[in-house]
């Protein structure tokens, strides 16, 4: 039974120091890919021209001549006048660029050269099969010399 007792405790420990965490395999050995992504945000900024444009709107009303508003800015001149019995407005918008930005995100993939990883072999699972192979060749040997005694008698 101590024989026994023995074994079960020598193959425990060959099992609890061949295995390892998945945290440290990653962190120790981590995975090499084989492609790789590029994204590529582009940003252009396009300029759209509007046109000017010109408004004229008569409308018959009995006044005298007079001239009401007359306003004048970068992008637009109004003239608001009564003239000849006739309520006249001409606006005229002069024409302006808007610049838009427009973002393009395109995403191109590349094929990267991985260098052939190096085989390698941790020192503990070399350890560990160097015991195991120990403990399988004395559990060998004495089943061995167990059975040369039996069919020696």
């Amino acid at each position: 039974m101590k024989k026994f007792t023995i074994f079960v405790l020598t193959l425990f420990i060959a099992v609890l120091s061949s295995s390892c965490s998945k945290r440290w395999c990653n962190a120790k050995y981590p995975v090499i890919a084989q492609t790789d992504s590029v994204y590529i945000e582009t940003v252009k900024k396009i300029p759209v021209l509007i046109p000017g444009d010109t408004v004229k709107i008569d409308v018959p009303i009995n006044c005298p001549d007079q001239e009401l508003i007359n306003v004048e800015t970068a992008k637009l001149k109004q003239v608001i006048q009564i003239l000849n019995g006739k309520l006249q407005s001409n606006t005229l918008i002069k024409p302006d660029t808007v610049i838009v930005t427009v973002t393009n995100t395109e995403t191109v993939i590349k094929e990267v050269k991985v260098p052939e990883p190096v085989k390698f072999i941790p020192k503990i699972y070399k350890q560990a099969l160097s015991i195991c192979i120990v403990i399988f060749s004395l559990a060998f040997l004495f089943i061995g010399w167990k059975a040369y005694r039996f069919f020696k008698k």
